[in-house]
């Protein structure tokens, strides 16, 4: 049975749903999430008298089907109650037994107020509120949503959980239990209001598949201790840093030296009190513990309910190798708990990754067809590619060992990466070892070196064709593909279209590695070399090499880019010892690769140039 996840539409099957229970690893929401703590609820419903409720369940009667209140968890997945501060009585909503495949289609179960709440008589009319309510449960293609009407037919979606990451075999995890849930109703609610209603809905959240029986199962969800609160009239809520610019390019964790560039931080904001404010972010970047940089990102105001991120060129780039955080901090409000967020990436010597540290989450397939999984990545510095980072996963699903793979290197012709311009320049075979390398970073060194050229976009892939016994499975972070980097390959699209898609959630460990030493050889075939000298070098420089046979030869000092700096020597060579000379005083300090390329192969040899 697959899982479906979309972006843009896209149908894309991924993985199986789990039958274990894990738990998410974050502490519960305190009530300071977006209130000073110990404000007073001005409305609470916990769901001790089952008629303030109404429910309607699409005609569907039977047990464990729509909502039901009562104190009894029904669930074919979880075994435990929501921990709710009230205790008692909850609400909760299923869907049948995915394990016995016993799911209604087409079905749509609210649980509404029964009565309008007087919400004028609440503040006085200011109609500047927070929903709160406690949760648990998990997601996997539900929509679980929140509506709000002020006439008891027409219905405003105020909030979801669409923002929470599936649990599938792959990853994620069921909601703290139990989790809080808060929703800003202020700028929603038209001024003078004086009824309220609030509706909890649960659907499928892909209705363009809704004869697919697997976009209507649910874990279940579990609703309790509803509250209605007056919202502070300064209140701004910082929710995430992004290191680099997501909207225009693409976020990366690890980042080679030579590809780094001004960084632009994304700040994602909102304003959860009841009034308009205007506010600047004030960030910092440290390199360890040593502060880098300062400064603010320009005024951005916000109306109540409303949120924003702010985009903030910051000039600085972060050259020197090492661990960096971005820190961010809002002024001072009503509630200083929110105030502040953070996040850190790396610049390295030779490393180009999205993912951050890996968990136990993996992207994989089910499809018994040809699939590819991989990342997209911007070039902005010629550099010459020698090697793929992979962190190949285990365990049930996991990579199998002695399978075949396709490496590829694609050039985008334009930022789509269905673009029928686009085309591989680098394509190699690779056969998993045995055992298979799942505990770690396994390095696929390239056959033949391949220089990557500035502004050009490029997308890495490994490709199998997956049979029941051999899958391909690679580990990711928790960390997301806000950026849409990720980029998949196989029958995901509308009617099983067979093309390269993005959207999936996750970002996979399959990097760009830049490291010089990565398949150097100092004797191949044919050609072999003895010695470069002297090293380090500062003028003339003289290289020593012997050849097995006749055959024509060059003889090229490179770059760490991969760029040809000299050409020593070129054409026909006997059989034999050779000694050629050449003046280094015109290099750049630095390192240097000579390569001997001869008909059947290259060898390469490292020197420095004081």
């Amino acid at each position: 049975m697959s899982a479906f996840f979309a972006v843009f539409g896209q149908k894309v099957p991924q993985s199986t749903i789990v039958t274990e229970r894990p738990l998410a690893t974050e502490a519960p929401v305190s009530k300071g999430n977006l209130l000073p703590k110990g404000t007073p609820a001005v409305w609470s419903e916990d769901f001790t008298d089952a008629t303030d409720w109404t429910i309607d369940n699409s005609g569907v009667a039977a047990a464990g089907y729509g909502w039901d209140v009562n104190n009894t968890e029904s669930s074919w997945f979880f075994t435990s109650v929501i921990n709710s501060t009230s205790d008692g009585a909850f609400a909760e909503v299923n869907n049948g037994d995915a394990t016995q495949g016993t799911q209604e289609l087409d079905v749509v179960y609210t649980l509404t107020t029964t009565n309008a709440i007087d919400v004028n008589a609440l503040s006085g009319g200011s109609n500047n509120y927070i929903l709160e309510f406690l949760q648990y449960g998990a997601l996997f293609n539900d929509a679980q949503q929140v509506y709000i009407s002020t006439d008891g037919s027409n219905w405003i979606l105020a909030g979801d959980n669409s923002t929470v990451e599936p649990l599938t075999a792959n990853g994620g995890a069921a909601y703290t239990n139990p989790t809080l849930k808060s929703i800003n109703l202020s700028g929603v609610l038209p001024g003078g209001t004086n009824s309220l209603w609030i509706r909890f809905q649960w659907t499928t959240a892909f209705p363009d598949f809704s004869t697919n029986p697997n976009v209507w199962i649910t874990y279940g969800w579990m609703i309790d201790d509803v509250a209605i609160y007056v919202a502070p009239s300064d209140e701004f809520k910082l929710h995430e840093v992004y290191t680099h610019d997501i909207f225009n390019a693409w976020d990366y964790f690890q980042t080679p030296t030579m590809q780094t560039a001004p960084s632009t931080i994304g700040l994602y904001i909102s304003n959860e009190g009841g009034l308009a404010q205007t506010k600047s972010v004030n960030v910092e970047i440290l390199n360890g513990a040593t502060s880098v940089f300062t400064g603010s990102s320009s005024p951005v105001t916000l109306q109540p309910g409303e949120s924003d991120t702010v985009w903030f060129d910051t000039g600085f780039t972060a050259s020197t190798v090492g661990a960096y955080s971005v820190n961010a901090t809002l002024p001072a409000d009503a509630n200083d708990l929110n105030n502040a967020a953070s996040e850190n990436f790396e610049v390295t010597d030779y490393i180009y990754g999205h993912n951050h540290a890996l968990g136990t989450s993996k992207l994989s397939f089910t499809d018994e067809v040809e699939i590819g999984i991989g990342n997209i990545y911007q070039i902005n510095a010629n550099q010459l590619l020698k090697g793929i980072d992979v962190a190949f996963a285990g365990g049930s699903g996991g990579t199998t060992a002695g399978i075949f793979i396709d490496v590829y290197v694609f050039e985008m012709a334009s930022a789509s990466v269905q673009d029928a311009g686009n085309f591989d320049v680098v394509n190699f075979p690779y056969q998993v070892p045995s055992p298979a390398p799942t505990s770690g970073i396994t390095t696929i060194t390239l056959p033949t070196p391949y220089t990557l050229e500035a502004g050009k976009l490029y997308y890495v892939m490994l490709r199998t064709f997956q049979t029941a016994s051999e899958k391909m499975a690679i580990k990711t972070s928790s960390k997301g593909d806000k950026d849409f980097s990720t980029v998949c390959y196989g029958p995901f699209g509308t009617g099983d279209a067979v093309n390269n898609y993005v959207g999936w959630g996750v970002a996979p460990a399959v990097k760009l590695n830049f490291n010089p030493v990565l398949g150097v050889n100092e004797e191949s075939g044919n050609v072999a070399i003895s010695e470069v000298y002297p090293n380090p070098a500062s003028d003339e420089t003289t290289i020593k090499y012997s050849l097995n046979n006749a055959e024509e030869v060059q003889v090229v000092v490179l770059d760490v880019t991969g760029k040809i700096v000299k050409t020593v020597s070129n054409g026909l060579q006997v059989a034999g010892d050779h000694t050629v000379s050449f003046d280094a005083s015109d290099l750049a300090s630095g390192v240097y690769h000579v390569n001997i390329v001869s008909e059947a192969s290259t060898v390469t040899k490292k020197f420095i140039k004081k």
